[in-house]
């Protein structure tokens, strides 16, 4: 089994995150659709003076009905300065709030005093996480389609919706014209017939979802995609199944819980709605349609409440001029991101 890992700007550290959100607005100027977070932040800080509404600018900037995924919310509370995330239906995503030293667990003080090293401890903050990243399913696919054409000797990528509005257009270059032939003739080329892999347990509705989806798919390999919430536990968003189909190699996404994510399928130029076709013919006078699909997602990332929300502690330290922060879980035990290699 494969383990792959959100990070950077993308599902890791939400903290991390919050900090490429986009340029601060006013703060009596919030962007339209944020009252029920900004309602949320009056009820779980009501001392707090509301500094700034923001929309993240990379991960988490448009969900699939327009909206953010999350509004960070900017304040001030007792002179200090913070942040905290709030979807826009109101749930309050994690709460950061100053404590003193009296306040932690007994746990969490020993654990201080074992990997401060010296340091002075400058700050202490109770973090409760509410909500977890999740996948979760569209009343309706979305449909769009994925277009290859040429034009003058050219070929391009495009991708529309049903009603013909061109979403994107990219040139392609030699190597992604030949791409797919290139596949096709390595997997024809192969003298065995693959064989399918053992499926573990916590993977097989996943697995069988995707089956389903594609009848005599013969699964090589499944690759987990998790999400770190910094609470030193991770979950698995979703999995990535790939398997050998018509000449190529596809992969394939679906929930643990057995929910498919997307499909696709390859279909005539025929099939293709009259509003796409003669989009592609004003955007592109004269081309030729090489190769088309119909795609479809299912589901939609979410942050959903959790049932039992997550305490933690972060602790700032300063030692010779330089600042850092531990975190540390209410049982004292030291939270540190995860890191997976690639590999069966």
């Amino acid at each position: 089994m494969r383990i792959s890992l959100m990070t950077g700007a993308s599902l890791v550290a939400l903290s991390a995150v919050i900090s490429t959100c986009a340029a601060r607005q006013s703060p009596i100027q919030n962007p339209p659709g944020s009252e029920a977070a900004v309602n949320a932040f009056h009820k779980a800080l009501p001392g707090a003076t509301l500094k700034g509404v923001e929309a993240p600018k990379n991960f988490g900037a448009e969900a699939a009905d327009g909206s953010p995924l999350f509004w960070t919310i900017r304040y001030e509370l007792g002179g200090v300065a913070g942040e905290v995330p709030i979807t826009p239906d109101g749930l309050i995503m994690k709460l950061k709030q100053r404590i003193s030293a009296g306040d932690l667990p007994a746990a969490v003080a020993k654990g201080i005093s074992k990997e401060a090293n010296g340091s002075k401890v400058t700050t202490y903050e109770r973090q409760e996480t509410r909500a977890t990243l999740k996948y979760v399913s569209l009343q309706s696919p979305t449909k769009y389609y994925m277009i290859q054409a040429t034009q003058s000797g050219k070929s391009y990528l495009i991708v529309a919706r049903p009603d013909g509005t061109i979403s994107s257009q990219q040139q392609l270059g030699a190597e992604n014209e030949g791409g797919e032939k290139a596949e096709e003739a390595a997997e024809k080329s192969s003298a065995s017939t693959p064989k399918e892999i053992q499926v573990p347990k916590e993977q097989r509705k996943a697995v069988d979802c995707v089956k389903a989806a594609y009848p005599g798919a013969l699964v090589q390999a499944v690759e987990s995609v998790g999400y770190d919430d910094g609470t030193g536990e991770m979950s698995v968003l979703s999995y990535e199944v790939e398997f050998p189909w018509h000449g190529s190699v596809k992969e394939a996404h679906a929930t643990p819980d057995g929910d498919i994510l997307d499909y696709d399928r390859k279909i005539s130029e025929a099939e293709l709605p009259k509003a796409v076709r003669d989009a592609i013919g004003a955007k592109l006078p004269n081309s030729t349609i090489k190769s088309a699909k119909q795609m479809e997602d299912h589901a939609e990332l979410k942050f959903v409440a959790l049932t039992n929300p997550k305490t933690t502690y972060i602790i700032g330290l300063t030692a010779n001029g330089k600042s850092r922060q531990i975190s540390f879980t209410s049982e004292g035990k030291k939270i540190t991101p995860f890191s997976f290699s690639q590999g069966k």
